[in-house]
């Protein structure tokens, strides 16, 4: 689980680079844990592993810019 974890945070990060958005799905986990009707209807073979899922798609909001903030203030003592 560690690695998946890293994995997907990873995906998370790399996303908007290429403008897509990302969105982790633990309800749909828990959905498919309980209802097996749910993993058949996402097109999941019986024997295939899941383990987590992560929605992964284009925003319909495009963000151009960071908001603005103040300048840092540092000290060098």
């Amino acid at each position: 689980m560690v690695d998946l974890t890293l994995a997907l945070s990873y995906l998370e990060l790399a996303a908007p680079t290429v403008w897509l958005g990302t969105c982790w799905a633990g309800l749909l986990k828990a959905a498919i844990l309980s209802q097996p009707q749910i993993k058949e209807a996402v097109g999941l073979p019986e024997n295939h592993p899941h383990h987590y899922p992560m929605m992964l798609g284009y925003s319909k909001l495009k963000y151009y810019r960071l908001p603005e903030r103040k300048p840092p203030k540092i000290v060098w003592g």
